[in-house]
């Protein structure tokens, strides 16, 4: 009776082991197949007279081997002293697609049209431009996902660097 028992219960540890590594598997799979849609490049098209940037696109890419499926993005530009965190992320259209491939992307354009005090702001350095935004899509397999970016202009270089803080991918 005793080795029944210990039987049994041997038994029962091997098929919960078996089970979550199944699982883990199964995890792994998807994770290492599964659409990574990131931010490949925030890129100046046209800059104004006075060198600020005023046509700009973000390019996307997706990094991974499978579709991202019912993409929706939304990006914001806005004049501010700082970029709250978290940014404010109302009043927004999505921009949609129905998939991004792997390897492949897409792009999101848009236009820094600042007020004149805004641009004396700017100019005297008390304000600075920032683009932020996120892209949501789901994969094959059911999950949900994210990825968040935020970009502050930077006057001594003329680009966009990436700020330490809401960036990421989920």
């Amino acid at each position: 009776m005793r080795q029944r028992r210990r039987a049994r219960k041997a038994a029962q540890g091997s098929a919960a082991a078996a089970q979550q590594s199944i699982e883990q598997a199964d995890k792994h799979f998807i994770v290492s197949n599964r659409p990574w849609v990131t931010v490949a490049q925030l890129e100046i098209l046209q800059r104004a007279p006075n060198t600020l940037p005023f046509n700009i696109v973000m390019n996307m890419e997706n990094g991974g081997i499978t579709p991202a499926i019912r993409v929706a993005s939304a990006q914001w530009v806005d004049i501010l002293a700082q970029l709250p965190d978290p940014p404010n992320y109302q009043d927004y259209v999505p921009v949609t697609r129905a998939a991004i491939g792997p390897h492949l992307g897409g792009q999101i354009p848009a236009s820094v049209m600042p007020t004149n005090p805004e641009l004396q702001g700017i100019v005297a350095g008390h304000l600075n431009i920032f683009v932020y935004g996120f892209v949501r899509y789901d994969d094959i397999f059911g999950g949900h996902h994210e990825t968040k970016w935020a970009f502050e202009y930077n006057r001594a270089t003329r680009q966009f660097a990436v700020l330490p803080f809401h960036n990421q991918v989920i």
